[in-house]
């Protein structure tokens, strides 16, 4: 990952941890939080979504576009869902575990509920960048 990006995860992290109360310091807080991706953040929902892994660079946007549409159909219906892509770290374990067939890549998980709206990490945000530090327009 570059590292504007990687400082830029850090720090959504830090918020993250921030928000749950947890001190920078508290590896062992983080590391119970971080474990709550494979648990699906306690959603009554875990997908696993996987993708051929003979399909071309351009089916991978056909996927993402595919759960975008999922997670704002989710949303439409008053349903909180949110994407795992800590789930991809464990692609042989969810492989083993669900008997995906070997064509199969773990892309990443989705969790799927009714959301908490006042629990404190569907309360806080990350901060964005601005438009002009990763986009480029040309010809209009």
């Amino acid at each position: 990952m570059p590292p504007g990006l990687k400082a830029r995860q850090r720090a959504a992290g830090y918020a993250l941890y921030q928000a749950l109360g947890i001190e920078r310091r508290d590896l062992d807080g983080r590391r119970r939080q971080f474990r709550r991706n494979y648990d699906f953040f306690g959603a009554p929902v875990g997908v696993v979504v996987t993708i051929d892994r003979a399909m071309g660079k351009g089916c991978f946007m056909d996927l993402g576009m595919s759960l975008m549409g999922f997670l704002l159909a989710a949303e439409a219906h008053g349903l909180g869902a949110t994407g795992i892509g800590a789930l991809a770290n464990y692609g042989p374990q969810a492989h083993r575990l669900l008997a995906l067939p070997r064509d199969q890549m773990v892309v990443c998980g989705l969790a799927l509920g009714w959301p908490d709206l006042d629990a404190p990490e569907n309360r806080f945000r990350t901060e964005r960048a601005d438009l002009a530090e990763f986009t480029s327009f040309r010809g209009f």
